[in-house]
């Protein structure tokens, strides 16, 4: 499954932001692509095992509503690119 990942620049160096990222992964042939916040190391335990992240499955119309989310905040935030 090919995947990207983005660092997340505000990352301190503690326990719980070291290696935080944001990995979006898809199949060829899938019917959603998953987006997930991840960290290499957390102090949070879920069943005995180091709880790394969170993931979300979405379809084609939560896609494009999450593109459009991240634009105009990042046109709020930073203006718009011209």
């Amino acid at each position: 499954m090919p995947k990207e990942a983005v660092l997340s620049p505000t990352g301190f160096n503690d326990d719980y932001s070291r290696g935080l990222r944001t990995e979006v992964h898809w199949g060829r042939d899938k019917e959603y692509v998953q987006v997930a916040t991840l960290a290499d190391e957390s102090p949070h335990e879920f069943e005995g095992d180091a709880m790394q992240g969170w993931y979300c499955d979405l379809d084609r119309k939560g896609i494009n509503d999450l593109i459009r989310n991240l634009r105009k905040a990042r046109d709020q935030a930073f203006g718009r690119d011209e």
